[in-house]
């Protein structure tokens, strides 16, 4: 038998890697999710979480995957986010790179065929949102004992007035990681756990959210399940059909409330006050700066603001608005109202999550950097994709 050549052994090894990335295609999305505890973490100046977009589109243009699953809320969506990328391409902004990367995190799924949109791969996925969120819940307690026990400052630690000191692991922004902490509670009750161990999950993120000292995350949360539980309650009661496990849930909330503010908090080093922080400050330079410049804003050149107002505005709608203008604004809006439609069709817990982000973003700067909204996204579209398939 005569040995196979040069060329032939070319082809066999590329026939095998591309069977090999047919396999691994639909697990893209998992890796995505697993990388986002590394989301602000740099090697010698460059950042991890760069991988799994650039692997994303090598696969994508490689496999040509290019028939997608369109729905109007992501198609404006995208209509959205190429006008921000337009903004800041013409101002020279330094967010291009966040804008791919936001978007790869929060669209990768319409890259799916109706077999890979499946059940397995959806528990897959929220399973590694939740281990992402626990490892750095976890990285954060062990910062805090290690900082507490040892004396050591490993990580990113700042000092603040008032006794203040924030710990973000590996993260930059306090705030967003104590968002991304509690954003995992919900999902925890869309997987099958035992007792034991979600409610281990429970204390654990919480936890490590208070520990931050961001306020953002924990509000949130409360928030989110005080309005959630009265709305099981009252809906529940509407139809007589009030029973133990709704009146638990009513309860829980409260017990949970009233938990984390009395007794968590010797976990964190920061009163939790109803301070703004200086943000109303910050909202009302925001508003005067829209007045004066309502069409562009600053077009999504953050330095550029900065040198006029002297910060960034901490709410989502204000930061859309003064970074992008009035039509910025409307596209989001629009954009907005569609998900929020389509997102009903998500189970409860991945709403419950959806919820809790969007109310913290009401308080916290800028939103593109923040990978993991992109990932929760990414979730909620997947789950609706499947069901969607599986009705025909």
């Amino acid at each position: 038998m005569s040995k196979p050549s040069v060329a032939e052994l070319g082809i066999s090894v590329g026939v095998k890697n591309l069977a090999f990335s047919r396999l691994k295609f639909p697990s893209i999305g998992v890796f995505l999710i697993l990388m986002l505890p590394f989301s602000y973490f740099e090697v010698q100046g460059a950042r991890p979480i760069v991988l799994g977009p650039v692997i994303f589109i090598y696969l994508v243009v490689m496999l040509k995957k290019y028939r997608v699953n369109v729905t109007m809320d992501m198609t404006l969506y995208l209509f959205f986010i190429f006008y921000v990328f337009a903004l800041s391409f013409v101002s020279r902004s330094n967010i291009s790179v966040s804008l791919v990367i936001f978007l790869v995190y929060s669209l990768w799924p319409v890259f799916l065929s109706k077999s890979e949109l499946n059940e397995d791969l959806q528990f897959r996925l929220i399973k590694a949102y939740i281990f992402s969120a626990l490892f750095c819940s976890i990285g954060v307690i062990s910062q805090r004992f290690i900082f507490e026990f040892l004396g050591l400052e490993v990580g990113k630690i700042d000092r603040y007035g008032g006794g203040r000191i924030g710990f973000g692991f590996v993260w930059l922004d306090y705030s967003y990681l104590s968002l991304f902490l509690v954003s995992a509670v919900p999902l925890l009750y869309a997987i099958k756990l035992s007792s034991f161990w979600r409610y281990s999950g429970v204390l654990i993120l919480v936890i490590g959210s208070l520990i931050t000292t961001a306020r953002t995350g924990i509000v949130a949360m409360i928030v989110i399940l005080w309005a959630y539980s009265v709305y099981v309650f009252l809906s529940r009661l509407l139809v007589n059909k009030i029973n133990i496990g709704s009146v638990s849930i009513v309860s829980g909330s409260v017990v949970i409330a009233i938990f984390g503010y009395f007794y968590l908090l010797e976990f964190s080093s920061r009163d939790f006050v109803a301070s703004g922080s200086g943000r109303l400050e910050g909202y009302l330079k925001s508003l005067e700066f829209v007045s004066q410049n309502p069409y562009f804003g600053a077009m999504f050149a953050p330095d550029l603001y900065k040198l006029t107002t002297g910060v960034i505005p901490h709410n989502l709608f204000l930061y859309i608005t003064s970074m992008g203008g009035v039509f910025v604004l409307l596209l989001f809006l629009a954009w907005l109202v569609l998900f929020g439609i389509s997102a009903l069709n998500n189970s409860p817990p991945i709403k419950v999550a959806l919820l809790v982000v969007f109310f913290g973003l009401q308080f916290v700067p800028s939103v593109f950097s923040a990978y993991f909204i992109g990932g929760l996204v990414s979730i909620s579209l997947f789950e609706r994709l499947r069901k969607k398939y599986a009705e025909y």
